[in-house]
């Protein structure tokens, strides 16, 4: 429900933001929003009773054992063995929630994204843009006027393939801030070296270029009013898009909720280590269909919520079994270290990512789209939550260890 919640705030934000309604940006307007819940934590604490089994726990291990000892629980074989592999369990699944799953909502933006622009294309957007980036070639005393108002990124060309508008319009706005003559000839010239993040263009590329910059219909607006046009344009589509992404982390979340459920359900027949095993494999299979299958507005709505339901299951596993692996003088200590060594390992699931599509599986080496490779290279972490369950006592039908 809190996920859900948060979802359709983001919306509200996102909606108020993109009429204009709501200063600064949307995403810090949900950080403001984010404190309210923690005055419930006052509501908790003053309703809150401390359950029978630890009160006496505590009360007959006063004197012999401490409650909460991480000296016992590392000093233990048992407990230091049960931690262990808690441990691994759940980074398996934080790392795989944080550093993958919440990052399919840039996935499926990107899906919008290509719809939303396509729809512009359709109603004259590359058009509209090429004729934008002739006028800015030939009347470069308005470059830098244009280049407050129109990024290099946000220019369509007809064909997504070619980036033929982005290309041409950075390049005469990096001949304009040399100080070079800026023109037709020219920009094609600075194309023939290759540059960060731009390779050298083929001759094919040249022709198709040269052509982009001849024809076309006759321009019907000035420079200034195409840029308005365009910048009006990327505002829609980003409002479009982040409607879309607050939706499907809602659909996201309804997957988690069911996830979670079937989790408990499962397990109460097939034993703990069973059902673990079987959404290891789930989130790992669905996860990887989802980044590298999802391309249409009609895949994220199955793809998405399927995706919650597997990665989100096993946190629900977790809430379960972590607690049956401890003694009652242990078993918050023992649980939070599980759950919470995860989360420091799940920080560096980001950093790797962002190594992947940043170094490794990048448009220079031939991956149009490296999120995709890196998302599906990273499913690999499920496979550490399978090879640590032989390790794992199954709990089901056994008593409380105290």
């Amino acid at each position: 429900m809190g996920n859900v919640s948060a979802a359709l705030i983001a919306m509200g934000f996102g909606a108020l933001t993109a009429a204009g309604s709501l200063p600064g940006s949307a995403w810090r307007w949900m950080f403001a929003v984010g404190i309210l819940p923690a005055l419930l934590a006052v509501v908790v604490m003053s309703r809150l009773k401390e359950p029978e089994r630890w009160t006496k726990a505590v009360a007959e291990g006063v004197g012999r054992k401490k409650a909460g000892s991480l000296v016992e629980m590392f000093g233990t074989p048992k407990w230091r063995h049960r931690a262990i592999v808690g441990m691994i369990l759940a980074s398996s699944g934080v790392i795989g929630l944080w550093a993958i799953g919440f990052f399919s909502i840039d996935l499926n933006r990107s899906v919008f994204r290509k719809s939303e622009e396509q729809k512009a294309r359709d109603a004259g957007g590359a058009e509209l843009d090429r004729q934008f980036v002739r006028l800015a070639i030939r009347s470069p005393g308005e470059l830098d006027e244009l280049v407050e108002v129109v990024q290099s990124q946000n220019l369509l060309s007809a064909d997504p393939k070619h980036k033929d508008a982005q290309f041409l319009y950075a390049a005469a706005l990096e001949l304009h801030r040399a100080g070079r003559k800026v023109s037709a000839e020219t920009v094609l010239e600075t194309l023939d070296r290759p540059a960060e993040g731009r390779p050298a263009q083929s001759d094919e590329d040249r022709r198709r270029r040269a052509e982009f910059l001849a024809g076309g219909n006759p321009a019907t607006s000035s420079a200034a009013e195409c840029a308005r046009s365009i910048e009006a344009r990327r505002k829609y589509v980003e409002g479009q898009v982040g409607w879309w992404g607050s939706i499907t982390s809602m659909l996201f979340n309804i997957g988690a909720f069911f996830g979670i459920y079937a989790f408990s359900r499962i397990t109460q027949q097939a034993g703990r280590k069973p059902t673990f095993a079987l959404f290891f494999v789930a989130a790992l299979v669905s996860t990887a269909v989802a980044f590298w299958f999802m391309d249409t507005e009609l895949d994220v709505f199955w793809m998405v919520p399927l995706m919650g339901f597997c990665q989100l299951s096993l946190f629900g596993g977790y809430a379960i079994y972590f607690p049956e692996l401890f003694p009652t003088r242990l078993r918050s200590t023992g649980t939070s270290l599980c759950y919470n060594i995860a989360r420091y390992a799940a920080a560096s699931g980001p950093a790797v990512l962002g190594l992947l599509t940043g170094a490794v599986f990048t448009p220079a080496r031939g991956f149009e789209e490296p999120l995709r490779y890196a998302g599906l290279t990273m499913c690999a972490v499920f496979l550490i939550g399978l090879v640590v369950l032989p390790f794992a006592p199954e709990t089901k039908d056994q008593p409380l260890p105290e």
